[in-house]
């Protein structure tokens, strides 16, 4: 819900409420002093405007800054979540419960630790290739090509492309193997200055 009365407004409203009352007073005063009150009004209309203006903003900014003020609290739920993922898997000995556990430590320490989340890929992989899931390969594969784009890592990102065979791959993969291709095209070229 939107408020009736914007706060700007009424700041305006009342810098010309004043202006009006002090532009009475000066009827009343010589012609000198008119000029240089007149010039004083303004100056410091002036630089009343310019802090109204810095502050118009702060209101966007201070829900960011709460956020970045919490990072120790959000970094401490994470690596509680990551404990208990890693708890959770040390229990299960079921393949796709595994794999499910690792994909999820994988998100989990992708925003956080980047050697971590290709440990989690690389013991996903190991089960992908113990199972001859094709389908849990090539995502392994496309997740471990997207740190390594982000990493800046290119070469590894293209071994990882050479891995996929094109043919095994789901619609669902595809469009994600196509949108990390052309992100690692943009990546070399951009290295390579063209």
């Amino acid at each position: 819900v939107e408020r009736l009365y914007n706060k700007d407004a009424i700041y305006s409203y009342l810098c010309f409420a004043i202006y009006l009352k002090i532009s009475g007073i000066l009827m009343k005063i010589h012609y000198r002093h008119k000029i240089a009150l007149t010039a004083l009004i303004c100056f410091l209309s002036f630089f009343a405007a310019i802090a109204n203006q810095k502050n118009k903003y702060e209101h966007y900014f201070l829900p960011l800054d709460t956020a970045i003020g919490m990072h120790e609290e959000y970094k401490k739920i994470l690596e509680m979540q990551i404990l208990d993922l890693r708890l959770q898997r040390s229990r299960t000995k079921d393949y796709s419960e595994l794999y499910l556990l690792n994909k999820l430590l994988y998100e989990k320490y992708n925003t956080y630790i980047c050697d971590s989340a290709l440990c989690c890929l690389e013991a996903n992989e190991r089960l992908a290739l113990e199972t001859k899931n094709q389908e849990w390969l090539i995502e392994t594969y496309l997740s471990k090509a997207g740190i390594y784009i982000q990493t800046g890592m290119l070469s590894a990102a293209s071994a990882e492309f050479e891995k996929i065979n094109l043919a095994h791959v789901s619609p669902t993969y595809k469009t994600k193997y196509y949108s990390l291709k052309v992100y690692l095209l943009e990546q070399e070229s951009e290295l390579l200055g063209t």
